[in-house]
């Protein structure tokens, strides 16, 4: 890639990531970090109006009397992006690579965190650490992270994000936002996903079956239940796992007691998604299920024959299933709230 092409590139990501974070992404601050602040100020006395989840019950069981914990906001956050530039990276059409496609994702997370006032940073990994660009402010850096995306030429050709991970943990210091952009199963086609997973099973020399399908159907799904139950969890009340502990609670006693209940519908949820996303899946089902049978298997097979009543039993029984299974957890999940 040329100069010339490189900033051309650049500046259209810069002008389409620019009209998004104003049009869509504008509006007021939002912290990601929840409660009561992240900088410990002081313990002082409670006074009438403060908030309960605040109390210290250490201190407080220490001087007989009632303290709270004081936090200092912190509004300016640090956002990391650890991108995968591994060799899945080059893979794409005619119009774009993924690459780019990551590099305008990281643009517009960036240009909408410095909108805030926040810093932005990059830490570019494959099988090793490839590039880190410290966070810092302004629209010349946010530039300056996108260019590193699209000609930063790499050594490594495999995937390891934890080693990311490990790397971010040991330079930054301060609470931040990690963002992790890699090759997601929920950005993948599921075509393409079918095709490679038979390829791979075929490279290792798996047989086609169950086993092989059920990984596959745990890829499609993942992604869509990760997100399902990260929405419930960013807002979680933390402050109550911490009284929890201050009580005395041990750790398995807590989650039982008080995390399982608060994310017991965001599991249920995510569950009935992933139940309803197996049932529908073919694509992948039909590149690794060799001789086996599934239900998405089975219907394309007497479709194939033209529509009987055999097929309208069928879906009827699947539609009824999934009737049931909703009917049931709601009603526990009502029996749990009164």
């Amino acid at each position: 890639m040329n100069a010339t092409e490189l900033i051309r590139k650049v500046r259209r990501i810069q002008i389409r990531t620019s009209r998004i974070t104003s049009e869509v992404l504008s509006g007021n601050y939002h912290s990601a970090f929840r409660g009561r602040g992240i900088e410990f100020e002081e313990v002082r006395p409670y006074i009438v109006g403060d908030d309960i989840r605040s109390i210290d019950w250490n201190v407080s069981a220490r001087v007989g009397s009632p303290h709270i914990k004081i936090f200092k906001e912190e509004r300016e956050l640090t956002v990391m992006l650890a991108v995968d530039l591994s060799a899945s990276q080059d893979f794409g059409t005619l119009g774009s690579l993924k690459r780019e496609m990551v590099a305008e994702i990281a643009a517009t997370i960036a240009f909408s965190a410095i909108r805030n006032g926040d810093k932005v940073g990059l830490l570019a990994f494959t099988d090793r650490i490839e590039r880190f660009v410290p966070p810092r402010k302004g629209t010349r850096h946010v530039l300056r992270i996108v260019r590193e995306l699209l000609a930063l030429e790499v050594k490594g050709k495999g995937t390891r994000i934890a080693a990311a991970i490990d790397e971010v943990l040991g330079i930054v210091r301060k609470r931040s936002v990690l963002l992790i952009a890699s090759l997601l199963p929920a950005a993948i086609p599921v075509l393409v996903l079918g095709i490679a997973m038979a390829a791979f099973f075929s490279a290792i020399g798996n047989q086609q079956g169950l086993f092989n399908t059920a990984i596959g159907h745990a890829m499609v799904s993942l992604p869509f239940v990760i997100l399902t139950m990260n929405a419930r969890l960013e807002t979680f009340d933390f402050s109550t796992l911490e009284a929890a502990r201050d009580l005395g609670a041990s750790p398995l006693r807590t989650f039982r007691d008080i995390t399982l209940p608060l994310i017991r519908t965001a599991i249920i949820g995510a569950g009935l998604l992933a139940i309803a996303m197996s049932l529908d899946e073919f694509v992948v089902t039909w590149f690794n299920i060799g001789n086996e049978m599934t239900i998405p298997v089975l219907i394309w097979g007497l479709l194939r024959r033209g529509i009987d009543p055999s097929i309208n039993a069928l879906a009827s029984l699947v539609l009824i299933s999934l009737v049931v299974i909703v009917t049931i957890a709601s009603r526990l999940n009502h029996r749990r709230e009164q």
